[in-house]
């Protein structure tokens, strides 16, 4: 997972040296409004034409797969053997989204390769393995920041990828509609199988906007993970994580896609942000750990993706924090976000 904060820790400490510490005096309004990434939320509804059988703990696993395949080979074809050496991946989707670096001219861990992919695989929430011919089921897919341009190549990679079919056998399913949640929360057609046109989508918020809900203060929140979560610390895995450990991989992740994807610096106080979360207590936590693991086509090998899903309850002074934790709520946090990992939401906030 890529660390945005090494860089910007000296930055923003010289920075906050010579304005006085300013940002703190105002701990909510942590950044301006030029700091900022869109974000879409879409909702694929699929119709199998054969029964589907996909793993009850791993569908976004398999469906992100199987979706990188076709939209490697519609984007590159059979040349390109390798995105690192290609002469043509600057101007190359796939490149964008699925093996993206750093430009050379970027100021932030131009060598570290590992930067977070602009989107999210939301997998069916039910336990499922088995979908029948004409059961209809969804997923949804959140894109981050300049990702959206790519938006008609997602639409078209994945009715090429239900025609060609996938899971346990291929099976063959028909695209019936995608439809993209608005800023009033309802949800719009985007694509229908029945003219087969992509419409204009509009972003469905904005980081900024998610941000400016946080205008109170907050002293207690209950936080649920719904999805196998896994937070890191100096490199190892924390089990049951303090709420410090939340809130730096929240702040890094968040400036990172800022940087990468919205040409956006996140200017604040690197270190003096993660000392102040380690001010707030965890209270109580009721957790499960879930241990899964995934087969990688490329290298034959079992990697895991487990984490950990339940409730924190957390105490202390959380005004500075909340912008980043609405924000999270939509672009996930830890390792393996892409496959759905991460997610959360607020389960209480006094």
């Amino acid at each position: 997972m890529l660390s945005a904060g090494n860089l910007s820790e000296k930055q923003s400490k010289r920075h906050n040296e010579e304005s006085g510490l300013a940002a703190r005096a105002t701990p909510y309004l942590l950044c301006s409004s030029k700091f900022d990434f869109e974000i879409y939320r879409l909702r694929f509804e699929l119709v199998p034409v054969d029964p589907v059988i996909l793993p009850r703990d791993n569908k976004a696993n398999v469906i992100r797969g199987a979706f990188g395949t076709i939209f490697k080979q519609l984007c590159c074809g059979s040349v390109c053997q390798s995105c690192r050496d290609c002469p043509l991946r600057a101007g190359c989707a796939y490149a964008d989204i699925f093996e993206p670096s750093p430009p050379p001219d970027s100021c932030r861990l131009s060598a570290n390769q590992d930067i977070p992919r602009p989107f999210v695989f939301r997998p069916p929430p039910d336990s499922k393995t088995r979908y029948g011919a004409g059961e209809s089921f969804s997923f949804e897919l959140l894109l981050f920041g300049k990702a959206a341009k790519y938006l008609a190549y997602f639409v078209v990679a994945f009715r090429e990828l239900t025609e060609r079919g996938f899971g346990i056998g291929r099976a063959r399913c028909k695209l019936r509609s995608i439809m993209i949640q608005e800023r009033s929360k309802a949800w719009s057609q985007l694509y229908s199988d029945a003219d087969q046109c992509v419409r204009r989508a509009a972003p469905s918020s904005t980081v900024w906007e998610l941000m400016s809900r946080a205008t109170h203060r907050a002293e207690k929140i209950t936080v649920e993970f719904v999805t196998p979560t896994e937070l890191k610390c100096d490199g190892h895995s924390v089990p049951v994580p303090e709420f410090h450990h939340l809130m730096k991989r929240l702040r890094d992740r968040i400036s990172a896609i800022g940087c990468f994807y919205g040409n956006a610096s996140l200017d604040i106080d690197f270190i003096g942000f993660g000392q102040r979360a380690e001010t707030v207590r965890r209270i109580d936590c009721q957790t499960t750990w879930f241990d899964r693991r995934r087969l990688s086509t490329r290298t034959g090998q079992r990697h895991s993706i487990g984490g950990f899903v339940g409730r924190f309850q957390f105490e202390g002074d959380l005004s500075e924090f909340m912008p980043f934790i609405y924000v999270g709520e939509w672009i996930h946090v830890g390792k393996h976000a892409v496959w759905g990992n991460g997610q959360y939401h607020i389960a209480d906030l006094t």
